[in-house]
């Protein structure tokens, strides 16, 4: 089936390619880049980092988007992945 989205192909790349960059993403796409890093990075840190997300938004998202195991699956895979690589256990981390 044709989507007609075609022109969004490079923009979904550099999100997805960015969404574990430590640092703020700049270059083409920034914007929406930069909205797809924060909401991770919220979501990873269980809302300890929620950047400029008002609290009452991310309450909301939870209710209808629970964790369900999303963190012990990520706890599990740092250890795994710490036996394998000591000095870089979350190799998915970009500068």
């Amino acid at each position: 089936m044709e989507t007609e989205r075609e022109d969004w192909t490079t923009e979904i790349m550099i999100m997805i390619d960015n969404h574990h960059k430590v640092s703020p993403y700049k270059g083409n796409f920034d914007v929406s880049t930069e909205i797809f890093r924060k909401a991770d990075w919220t979501d990873v840190s269980m809302s300890l980092l929620h950047y400029d997300i008002p609290t009452s938004y991310i309450k909301e998202v939870k209710r209808y988007f629970p964790y369900k195991g999303f963190h012990f699956f990520l706890v599990r895979l740092f250890f795994k992945n710490l036996l394998k690589h000591p000095f870089k256990p979350l190799p998915m981390f970009k500068k």
